[in-house]
């Protein structure tokens, strides 16, 4: 059984300035207007929202679906570079990539075999999974870990003058 999950796509990047002491009024007009007007004009951007509050402004470039956000990244930060008008109180603005686009598929396996069988298919399968470049993580669920018991029986105990105790003690030691 497989399934697919649709795509959401939600890559954004960051803009992050400090303005120490600075009003959100002030941060407003120093650095989040100036930020939008930078990167207003680069190409696959899809929406910019920004948020001024006490000591420090945030804008976010929401990207179109077909851009490369790699090289809007790159644009966005050259952009920012060419600033010159920020105020002199300003640290050196941080910029991310926040990407979330989710491409889930969910794989169940199931088999006439063992549960020791299934699970060793599914590890596999975990595994060469996880080797392809285009695949960030792999979650197994519903696999129960290996399990070791021991049996020992009150009369072996007592023949070799040991406590149950003693027993789990250098087993959990092992």
């Amino acid at each position: 059984v497989v399934e697919i999950f649709p795509e959401t796509d939600i890559d954004m990047i960051r803009i992050t300035v400090s303005y120490r002491g600075a009003t959100p009024s002030e941060v407003e007009n120093a650095i989040c207007l100036r930020v939008e007007d930078a990167i207003y004009a680069i190409e696959g951007i899809k929406k910019i929202t920004s948020v001024a509050s006490e000591g420090s402004g945030t804008t976010v470039a929401q990207l179109e679906t077909f851009a490369d956000s790699d090289e809007v990244l790159d644009e966005i930060k050259t952009a920012i570079d060419r600033i010159e008008t920020f105020p002199q109180e300003t640290e050196k603005p941080v910029i991310t990539k926040a990407s979330t686009r989710n491409k889930v598929i969910s794989v169940a396996i199931f088999g006439d075999v063992s549960e020791k069988v299934l699970k060793q298919v599914t590890d596999q399968v975990r595994d060469e999974l996880s080797e392809l470049d285009s695949i960030s993580q792999v979650e197994v669920n519903g696999v129960r870990e290996y399990e070791i018991s021991f049996e020992i029986s009150d009369l072996m105990l007592r023949r070799h003058n040991l406590t149950f105790d003693e027993v789990a003690m250098v087993i959990n030691h092992a």
